[in-house]
């Protein structure tokens, strides 16, 4: 996908400013948000030019949307997730910072099922590190996620 949208002839003549990035949707796995980032002016014109277009991807023409960067974006504590806190958290159940199970962060050392099957200490869990927001092998609130970093 990240190379159709790269030939899409709507970037013709922006330059990639980095590699696009995919970042999955969790409630609808059939989706997917691509971050695109272009070299532009102080005044925005590429970005302008661009955002009243559309992309054609998977038989579909889709909006070409601003990623509004957004520093101070929180992380609930509930759902793992950014851009809200546990007070507006729409999540039917916890999910641990840690492991990505169901359980609370603050529970893992009691219910980690990862860690009681190995026989590991819950406080040193290492082998079964899992981010609940990218898939990768490191916790929900890891600077090293990608989530994190475009938050």
């Amino acid at each position: 996908i990240s190379d159709a949208l790269a030939l899409n002839p709507v970037f013709k003549g922006n330059s990639l400013f980095e590699p696009i990035v995919l970042l999955p949707n969790k409630r609808n796995p059939a989706f997917l948000t691509a971050i695109i980032k272009v070299l532009d002016d102080r005044a925005g014109h590429v970005a302008s030019a661009l955002t009243k277009q559309s992309i054609f991807v998977c038989s579909e023409h889709r909006p070409i949307k601003v990623w509004e960067q957004r520093h101070g974006a929180r992380q609930c504590t509930t759902c793992q997730k950014w851009g809200h806190t546990h007070r507006w958290c729409d999540s039917k159940g916890a999910y641990c910072a840690i492991c990505g199970e169901g359980h609370t962060t603050s529970t893992h050392g009691i219910y980690c099922g990862q860690c009681i099957a190995a026989k590991q200490d819950p406080l040193h869990c290492v082998d079964h590190v899992h981010c609940v927001n990218c898939e990768g092998t490191h916790e929900a609130t890891s600077h090293e996620c990608i989530w994190f970093k475009t938050r």
